[in-house]
């Protein structure tokens, strides 16, 4: 049987039209209901030729069997609305997508605004209106995580992923419009679309607040004395991995080679001649550059070798950092040791970069500060930090003793009404969005200029 998926998606659509004996070229404009009836008169049409009760050629129930199988998958389809993405989404192509780089005629930013304007105007569209949310969240997600993607080529595989994700999206979430705008960042979904687009040769590279070596696109630049080169802002993980490696001794290391110069200098490549990067450190601030054989590339090509080697060793730190159940950047902690006592409530204890011990001991004690998303900060004292969203709302203390810092929820987070998993939520939610903003801060802070290196 030619046709053996479990659904219908973009890249079996015209497979499974085919059984049909139909072409979704005839079918593209018309409305979901006019699509479904279509495909109705061809199953009935094609039935009557292939019922093993009117053919009596050897493969007659073998095609009946088929013909059934994809109008079945067909209906389930219309039930759950997945027309919209197999035969309305905008400039996705519904041919068998592959990596090949065959650009659409827009870079990303028109295309983007295209997508999103296309599912908000289009009257036949089903789920319009949530189409359009929900690729605005999409696609604010992705950028503000990947801002690699604006310099991504649109292709027609690329197109397909984007479409795909976006009903996904929100099949998964419907009308829960608040939920899905909070869950979806740090979601299993949203690790699927980036997995997807990486799969298939795109190049992401994660937005500073995200990784442990963190860096700007936007200052990423090329000098005849640098080459291609970057400010990066380094996690404590990432200076203990530069440390030990051994001076003057070529190290095999995630499938490329690591050779450390000198005490501040080590070189990062596949072999002699190959493209690479090396990272400078001075003081504490470190700058990457591109060495002279990836530099001898397109521009748009000295840029790509720079991210993939960052994003190779920003993934290598991730690594350890897991290694040890810690989540976090500026501020790390183990959600596995979150507990709960009568004295504390649901508390932590927490692992601060230098980044943060600075940014806590510069607050203003009593003065309310405003921060993104509504959340706030007030400093009680020297030692106590309360966040939350407004007077009387769920939120966290952080507290310091000595060195040792603790997190733990406040009063109206660990309400009896809420349950014990509602309480480790609220814990989690407000470290991830406090590591956020401090990672944030202190990258404005101490954005160091390239020219302290000796080049």
């Amino acid at each position: 049987m030619p046709f053996t998926d479990q659904f219908i998606n973009t890249q079996n659509l015209n497979s499974a039209l085919k059984v049909l004996e139909l072409s979704s070229q005839n079918l593209q404009d018309l409305s979901s209901e006019k699509i479904l009836d279509e495909i109705k008169k061809a199953y009935k049409k094609k039935a009557l030729k292939v019922h093993p009760d009117k053919n009596q050629l050897p493969n007659a129930a073998e095609q009946f069997k088929e013909l059934s199988h994809v109008y079945n998958l067909f209906e389930d389809a219309y039930a759950h609305g997945h027309f919209d993405f197999l035969f309305k989404t905008p400039t996705a192509p519904h041919i068998n997508p592959t990596p090949a780089k065959s650009t659409l005629n827009t870079d990303y930013k028109t295309w983007r605004d295209e997508v999103v304007k296309d599912y908000s105007e289009s009257p036949s569209l089903r789920h319009a209106s949530q189409n359009s949310f929900f690729a605005e969240k999409l696609f604010h997600v992705l950028e503000t995580q990947y801002p690699s993607v604006f310099s991504i080529p649109v292709t027609e595989t690329f197109a397909s992923i984007i479409a795909k994700h976006i009903f996904l999206f929100r099949q998964h979430y419907g009308y829960e419009h608040d939920r899905a705008t909070q869950e979806y960042p740090n979601s299993e979904l949203f690790r699927n679309l980036a997995h997807d687009l990486v799969h298939n040769g795109f190049n992401l590279m994660p937005e500073a607040t995200n990784a442990y070596v963190r860096f700007k696109m936007q200052d990423i630049s090329f000098n005849p004395i640098a080459g291609t080169h970057v400010n990066l802002f380094v996690h404590n993980e990432f200076k203990n991995w530069f440390k030990s490696i051994p001076l003057q001794n070529p190290t095999l290391w995630e499938g490329v080679i690591l050779f450390k110069i000198d005490n501040n200098t080590v070189s990062i490549n596949k072999g002699k001649g190959t493209p690479g990067i090396q990272i400078k450190k001075s003081s504490e601030a470190f700058v990457a550059f591109n060495n002279m054989t990836a530099d001898a590339k397109s521009s748009s090509e000295r840029q790509e070798h720079l991210l993939g080697f960052l994003n190779l060793i920003d993934t290598y730190i991730k690594t350890l950092q897991k290694a040890k159940g810690l989540e976090g950047v500026s501020i790390a902690f183990r959600p596995i040791d979150i507990h709960f006592s009568g004295i504390k409530g649901t508390h932590t204890q927490l692992f601060p970069e230098p980044e943060f011990e600075q940014w806590f001991a510069n607050l203003p004690i009593r003065k309310a500060i405003k921060a993104e998303e509504n959340i706030s900060f007030y400093k009680v004292d020297e030692d106590t930090l309360s966040i939350n969203t407004g007077p009387g709302t769920s939120g966290i203390q952080i507290k310091k003793n000595q060195h040792v810092f603790e997190a733990m929820n406040n009063l109206t987070a660990d309400s009896q009404y809420q349950t014990r998993e509602k309480r480790t939520q609220n814990l989690i939610r407000f470290l991830k969005r406090l590591d956020t903003h401090v990672t944030q801060f202190s990258d404005t802070e101490q954005n160091i200029p390239s020219n302290q290196f000796d080049l």
